[in-house]
């Protein structure tokens, strides 16, 4: 059962009417059919679900990601990497299919989302998504017609966001350590800066924040001219900062 407040509305739905829905750790609200969706997966088997039924055609090939975000206008739905998927797929509701737009890094470590973090990688005005792939920061099209790089990184990067205004994508770049505490002998992988670039050809990236000792699970745009990011330190249990940085773009 999940409750939710949208536009002002006080609601609950039921996330467990559908047999098939099994366990759900993500879902996404579409206002055009008030509904909560999810990915279901089984045996190789994707699929697009609501407390009513299936929303998509089945993905036969292959596992998708657990992470989705429509786009604003909801015509499409990306759904992306996870525990069981590198790659970034689109759901166009208006053609009823799949579009696959290839290996997607949403952040240099595998397990980045186990706080659950949101990060959306579309324009506001539905056209493009922004993302890192082996090649570099990328723009491409829902359709994946249209693909440009922005930029390659001396260091791993991810979280790319673009701005309000389409203008300009921000982005952090991180390296691993040892752990100084607990946690066995996995890295950390603490930002070594987060990062805005324009879209103009002659853009080149600006650092907004030097390197740090935490990491950084989550980033994205309050207005044109700032953003918010996340620090989280290690420790049992991690603790968790909010900080905010002027963009100037």
């Amino acid at each position: 059962m999940v409750r939710f407040v949208h536009n002002g509305v006080y609601a609950v739905q039921s996330l467990t009417s559908t047999p098939a829905s099994g366990c759900v750790e993500r879902v996404a609200y579409l206002p055009s059919i008030s509904s909560f969706v999810w990915v279901h997966q089984k045996f190789g088997d994707s699929v697009l679900i609501t407390p009513h039924g299936e929303l998509s055609p089945h993905h036969h090939e292959k596992f998708l990601g657990e992470w989705l975000v429509p786009s604003p206008d909801q015509r499409h739905i990306a759904v992306g990497p996870g525990r069981l998927s590198r790659s970034l797929s689109i759901y166009d509701f208006r053609a009823k299919s799949w579009i696959e737009l290839g290996a997607a890094i949403m952040h240099p470590d595998p397990g980045w989302n186990w706080m659950e973090p949101n990060w959306s990688p579309w324009f506001a005005d539905n056209s493009q998504l922004a993302f890192f792939t082996t090649e570099g920061l990328i723009v491409v099209s829902p359709d994946g017609k249209r693909k440009r790089v922005v930029l390659r990184t001396e260091e791993p990067a991810g979280l790319a966001v673009p701005s309000p205004d389409g203008r300009a994508i921000a982005y952090a770049t991180f390296a691993t350590r040892p752990r100084t505490s607990g946690g066995g002998n996995s890295l950390i992988w603490n930002c070594t800066g987060i990062w805005v670039v324009g879209l103009e050809a002659s853009s080149q990236p600006r650092r907004l924040i030097g390197p740090t000792p935490s990491s950084t699970c989550d980033l994205r745009w309050l207005d044109n001219e700032h953003l918010v990011f996340d620090r989280v330190d290690e420790g049992i249990p991690p603790r968790a900062r909010l900080w905010t940085v002027a963009a100037d773009h």
